[in-house]
């Protein structure tokens, strides 16, 4: 077992080095000006393939392109309810997705989300850069703690003999 998670840290190390890489080469001051620079090149497609944000830009609610952090006030505040009711209108449908995701819902409803694969490669290495700051390596063994949710399952997976 050992080496199987010896190959995955291997795995994970060149994503890992990119991500030091690239916050060891940041400056702090030019934050807001790059997730605003990032944040627009998701906004294209965001604004083209996803039906509740075409709708706000097409009626002029929100802008093409944000140019300043005030802008994101614009955005309009939703509630887990309204999104749950309007999913088909707040997911890309270009591209059909791998799994459905579900929040926890201790501060209310459940959301169940649309996820794609690709989505992990761009958050792991970002989560294993935070845990190196604690020594924390991909080959440790773990023992994590977090809600109850992830075991619910559905279908026949929901049902646990104690």
């Amino acid at each position: 077992m050992f080496l199987i998670r010896k190959m995955r840290e291997k795995k994970m190390e060149p994503l890992l080095k990119k991500e030091k890489d690239f916050y060891d080469n940041f400056k702090l001051d030019e934050i807001e000006k790059y997730q605003l620079k990032e944040f627009n090149k998701q906004w294209i497609n965001i604004q083209k393939n996803v039906q509740y944000y075409n709708r706000l830009v097409a009626s002029g609610d929100l802008p093409n392109q944000f140019h300043s952090m005030e802008e994101f006030s614009y955005l309009p505040i939703l509630t887990r309810d309204f999104v749950n009711e309007h999913m088909k209108d707040f997911t890309n449908a270009t591209h059909p997705p791998d799994s459905t995701g579900t929040t926890g819902g201790s501060t209310g409803n459940p959301l169940k989300f649309p996820k794609w694969n690709s989505e992990t490669i761009h958050c792991e290495p970002s989560v294993w850069y935070v845990r190196d700051f604690y020594n924390i390596k991909r080959s440790d063994k773990m023992f994590r703690l977090w809600g109850h949710s992830h075991t619910l399952g559905t279908g026949i997976t929901r049902l646990k003999i104690n």
